[in-house]
């Protein structure tokens, strides 16, 4: 019983020790909470794996819009997969969902104002063996912020376990290349 009341007692103290906006301590962990808070909002996921063809737009590409090397970057000949509009400025990105054989590939891709595909990235996928996924997959996931850094992490999954991660951070460039850092 004693706990209690004991717990119900700092907690009181704590609540109206963060109230009290006369004291100076209180007003600099004020500041530093806005900080935090600003700095959060500036690193702002937009898009991610799980969401990406909710939040962005679908665009359709036909032979009079679309990118002139867009076959270069489409597997197994299909030229027409979903694409989903990241960003368009000096550049465009764009993000492509296709079906390379049996697996769903994701890229992002950056298209100049030539409307030609400057880069790709694949972003998102899925491997493995048909019948075995239990011995061996592997899967990629991305995230992508609010300044359009982007983050692709790669797990390998043996047997259940994950054996294997890795986090790769690019940006796009002036230029329109996606570069690591």
């Amino acid at each position: 019983m004693k706990k209690i009341i004991l717990i119900i007692l700092l907690c009181f103290s704590c609540k109206t020790n963060n109230e009290s906006p006369t004291s100076s301590t209180d007003n600099s962990a004020k500041e530093g909470r806005e900080f935090v808070k600003d700095t959060i909002l500036v690193r702002r996921e937009i898009v991610g794996s799980n969401n990406y063809n909710e939040k962005l737009k679908k665009i359709a590409f036909d032979k009079t819009n679309a990118p002139i090397n867009l076959i270069s970057f489409v597997c197994d000949g299909v030229e027409s997969p979903n694409f989903y509009l990241l960003f368009e400025k000096s550049n465009k990105a764009i993000i492509s969902q296709d079906i390379c054989g049996d697996f769903n590939v994701v890229s992002l891709q950056v298209i100049n104002a030539s409307n030609k595909i400057v880069d790709n990235l694949i972003i998102e996928s899925e491997w493995y063996e048909p019948g075995n996924e239990n011995e061996y997959f592997k899967k990629e996931t991305f995230s992508i912020d609010d300044k359009f850094n982007i983050k692709v992490k790669e797990e390998i999954i043996e047997y259940g376990e994950i054996t294997q991660a890795n986090i790769s951070k690019y940006t796009i460039t002036k230029s329109g290349e996606i570069s690591k850092q």
